[in-house]
């Protein structure tokens, strides 16, 4: 190979890692969204009423299009879960445009810059409590923060 074109096998090859990859991160957040939906049976029970509610005005139906745009709390629980246990660990990462500076520190034009979800949601100055209950799957999963 001249290393412009894949093989048949490096076709394959990346097409598995794509499923896999892809299906892990789903399944791993469907895991999690159970955990949390299993710990706080309140959140738990108002996500059904919300979905059964939109279903009997439709002959007990939902569809994918009522499930995305009509049902605001399924929305802000999916962010909950996403918040509280964010799959991915670090961000993708940023290249600085001009040079800045950050708590004192400079940061030159042309670095490369990263940052890590689960730290951004722990130091949230608009939900952060002192205890780090707000991280807590049972204490600081609270899906009407959103």
């Amino acid at each position: 190979s001249d290393g412009s074109r894949l093989s048949r096998q490096q076709l394959i090859d990346n097409s598995l890692l794509l499923v896999l990859a892809g299906s892990e991160t789903t399944a791993s957040t469907l895991t999690v969204g159970m955990l949390l939906l299993g710990l706080n049976p309140s959140v738990f029970q108002k996500l059904k009423d919300e979905q059964r509610a939109l279903a009997s005005m439709d002959a007990g139906v939902l569809t994918w299009s009522q499930l995305d745009k009509e049902c605001p709390y399924l929305d802000v629980v999916i962010k909950e879960i996403m918040r509280i246990k964010p799959l991915s660990v670090n961000g993708s990462g940023r290249y600085v445009v001009e040079t800045l500076v950050v708590d004192g520190m400079q940061v030159p034009k042309g670095y490369n810059v990263g940052y890590s979800i689960p730290l951004t949601h722990a130091n949230d100055p608009e939900i952060s409590l002192p205890d780090g209950s707000h991280m807590d799957v049972v204490k600081g999963f609270k899906p009407e923060r959103w």
